[in-house]
């Protein structure tokens, strides 16, 4: 049962209970809870403060005996990420060992990288359907190891990032797979590795960001691109026009990821995936533009020539020819464009007329139907929405009528009323497609709802979605937005208590074991006696599950059909293993470190040890500690019991 109706205006302060309270200490007292005579001794607001903590010394044992026990890990992944981890807290205490420790992590990682190559996830699709299911990129460790040193030590990291983009040219060359693919994964990891560094150290994130202009450019180009522009503008068009100059030679797909920055758009002038945070009050550039329309045009020019002297696509070709692509972009550069050159016009106007001349109309059609919103500005045809249901209805198949369907309910702007799109969805035929589109819709927006403040509309949309992840991510984002608007505890008590309810109903699967997870960490902000129960039945779960992974704080979210999948993911930070234990930790760290030492799996369990220890190393002054302790020796390492 979800709970009654929010306010939007502050409750007043809960009464307390102290029997009730009393009742729940004695009850944890054993297991996580401070003694039951300090617990009655507490006011509500004492409550509130860290009642135990731990010591910085034995914290860095603690450190130390999980390292000594991911020796034995067989998963390479998992050591590493212990090993980068137990680095990163002992830096400050004990660079030498810190720096030892990143050294060893980052062979681990290159050894891992050359055996494996770039690695993916296929997730399984629909069993009565062709199409693929959900597709992730695993983490290079080599740059799990990068960002870590980079917190550290920039240029030992740019050293160590350009040994890694070297390294993987001669894996790809050694394999037969040198080429786009690679290069495109060598360019983003890099751009998402200078964009860790921009805050603390943009002269080494440029650094790295122009040595990613070697690689295929790809969708990270533009956002960091924008990234810079907030920190440094100059910077950010110095860069870009170095990017224009490394990319003239290049295939249109690629000109096309360098089409938002001048435009200062949310996305590509041709149909490449992207969509960008244009920043406030970013302005347009007429001299990038320009620059930028130059070298389109000229290649554009040069190809259409070509292609002419080909022979035309079969009309059972599916895939958008080289030609519909460069008319769509065409069509959108007369618009972006066009207006500001008369000159330019009248050249965009002829090339798109010889464009077309090598598509038929279906394909015209097609590369007209690409024109989307890109400035930022209000939806635009809000009032189609029916005639593109309309349209999706008129196929012949029942799969492709739920497809169209499906993409014109995903794509509906907000300004399209609800009632209209819940229309549109009863007319999806397969029921687990309607299912998944009806919680794809009533997520997005109830987002939508909450972004605006309307915490009210926002639970109650949350109401309507049926996945227990989903549900459990949009009622902590609300529970959390009410605390810190109203410090409504009363209110996120009860939201919570919702969820922790539907949670425990539920199957034991990952998606329970976040929702717990998630009522834990939010718990620790105002009742960590509450989040520490929450969090050891997330442990009991976490227990039942046969590979928990929780190395990734995102909630994925999915539409599959029987001829199409769509797949969008959202950041869920309380959803993480280590984050829960980081911050219930300081208010009882023996408690916490009893119900980490209940997880079965030791990869999880040194995890959740090493967030603990944590907040107690950040608590340390490092001189002190350096006096306090010194780097144990491995057989110590091994055999000390903190």
């Amino acid at each position: 049962m979800r709970p009654s109706k929010l306010s939007t205006e502050p409750f007043a302060p809960r009464r307390s209970n102290i029997a009730a309270l009393l009742f729940l200490a004695s009850l944890f007292a054993s297991a996580f809870a401070p003694s039951a005579a300090r617990a009655q001794a507490k006011t509500e607001t004492e409550a509130e403060k860290p009642a135990v903590f731990c010591d910085q010394t034995r914290a860095v044992l603690l450190v130390e005996q999980e390292l000594s026990g991911a020796k034995s890990f067989e998963n390479p992944v998992k050591r590493i990420a212990v090993m980068v981890g137990a680095a990163d807290l002992l830096w400050p205490h004990q660079e030498e060992r810190a720096r030892s420790l990143f050294a060893e992590a980052f062979e681990l990682a290159s050894a891992h990288f050359r055996e494996k190559g770039d690695e993916i996830r296929r997730e399984p699709g629909r069993p009565d359907s062709p199409v693929v299911g959900l597709t992730v990129q695993l983490p290079d460790q080599r740059f799990v190891v990068l960002r870590a040193v980079g917190r550290r030590d920039t240029a030992w990291a740019r050293r160590l990032a350009e040994q890694a983009a070297e390294e993987t040219r001669l894996v790809a060359e050694k394999k037969g797979k040198a080429g786009d693919a690679s290069s495109r994964q060598t360019g983003q990891k890099l751009l998402a590795l200078a964009e860790t560094l921009l805050p603390s150290d943009p002269p080494t994130a440029l650094s790295l960001a122009r040595l990613s202009l070697r690689e295929t450019a790809t969708s990270f180009l533009p956002h960091f691109l924008y990234k810079l522009a907030e920190v440094d503008r100059r910077a950010a068009d110095a860069l870009y026009v170095e990017a224009l100059a490394a990319h003239v030679g290049r295939d249109l797909e690629e000109l096309l990821h360098l089409s938002p920055y001048p435009f200062a758009l949310r996305g590509a002038l041709g149909p490449v995936s992207g969509l960008y945070n244009v920043p406030q009050g970013f302005a347009a550039s007429t001299d990038l533009q320009r620059q930028y329309v130059s070298i389109l045009l000229r290649r554009t020019g040069r190809r259409l020539a070509a292609l002419e002297k080909q022979p035309p696509p079969s009309e059972r070709a599916t895939g958008r020819s080289e030609a519909e692509t460069t008319y769509a972009v065409l069509l959108m550069l007369e618009k972006f464009y066009g207006p500001r050159d008369a000159a330019e016009s009248a050249l965009i106007a002829g090339l798109k007329t010889q464009a077309a001349a090598l598509l038929d109309a279906v394909r015209q059609e097609r590369a007209a139907s690409y024109q989307r919103n890109l400035s930022g500005g209000p939806p635009e045809h809000v009032d189609n929405f029916d005639a593109t249901i309309e349209r999706a209805q008129s196929h012949a198949t029942p799969e492709q009528r739920d497809r169209f369907i499906a993409l014109a309910i995903m794509s509906a702007s907000q300004g399209v009323k609800l009632e209209r799109v819940e229309s549109a969805l009863q007319k999806i035929s397969d029921a687990e497609t309607r299912r998944q589109l009806s919680d794809w819709l009533y997520f997005s927006r109830a987002q939508h709802a909450l972004k605006n403040g309307e915490l009210d509309e926002a639970d109650r949309l949350a109401g309507r979605v049926g996945a227990l992840d989903q549900s459990a991510l949009l009622s902590l984002e609300i529970a959390a937005e009410g605390l810190k608007r109203f410090s409504d505890k009363q209110r996120a008590d009860e939201i919570l208590g919702g969820v922790h309810g539907a949670a425990r109903k539920a199957p034991d699967t990952e998606a329970k074991a976040r929702a717990l997870l998630g009522v834990a960490h939010l718990y620790a902000k105002f009742d960590y006696v509450r989040g520490a129960e929450v969090l050891a039945e997330a442990v009991k779960t976490v227990n039942l599950l046969a590979e928990p992974d929780f190395s990734t704080a995102v909630l994925h979210r999915k539409v599959q059909g029987k001829s199409f999948s769509s797949f969008t993911s959202h950041p869920v930070p309380g959803f993480n293993l280590e984050n829960v234990f980081r911050e219930l930790g300081p208010h009882d760290f023996e408690g916490a470190l009893a119900v980490a030492r209940r997880l079965e799996d030791k990869h999880l369990r040194a995890l959740a040890t090493n967030a603990l220890s944590a907040r107690c190393l950040e608590e340390a002054p490092p001189d002190e500690l350096k006096k306090r302790a010194t780097p144990p020796t491995k057989k110590s390492a091994s055999a000390s019991k903190p």
